[in-house]
């Protein structure tokens, strides 16, 4: 199983606000990720009595680093009533390969 989608009243960012959405969020590995992190988290957390405090916290964190000003949807925006909906892909992060006797 795992994420299959978002509630559509799920209300997060407008004009102003720090908060950001995109409305094709599968097209975004670190969402990805975050997203399967938080269900398998919820998993394990839903079967202990006191598990969902714990989880909750991680919920916030999670959100916060998905949704904020340098997640993986800050160039992207929902739709509004006068602004069609806009996906940008963010460029991959480059790495120098590393010594040939790094490993060694």
């Amino acid at each position: 199983m795992g994420p299959r989608h978002v509630p559509a009243d799920v209300r997060l960012a407008g004009r102003g606000q720090r908060w950001h959405w995109c409305p094709q969020w599968w097209r975004h590995a670190e969402a990805i990720w975050r997203l399967e992190t938080l269900w398998r988290s919820w998993e394990a957390s839903r079967l202990i009595a006191t598990g969902m405090s714990n989880w909750s916290v991680e919920l916030d964190r999670q959100l916060r680093e998905l949704l904020g000003e340098d997640g993986p949807f800050r160039q992207c925006r929902a739709a509004e009533d006068d602004r069609d909906a806009r996906h940008a892909k963010l460029p991959p992060a480059s790495a120098d390969p590393a010594p040939e006797d790094w490993w060694t």
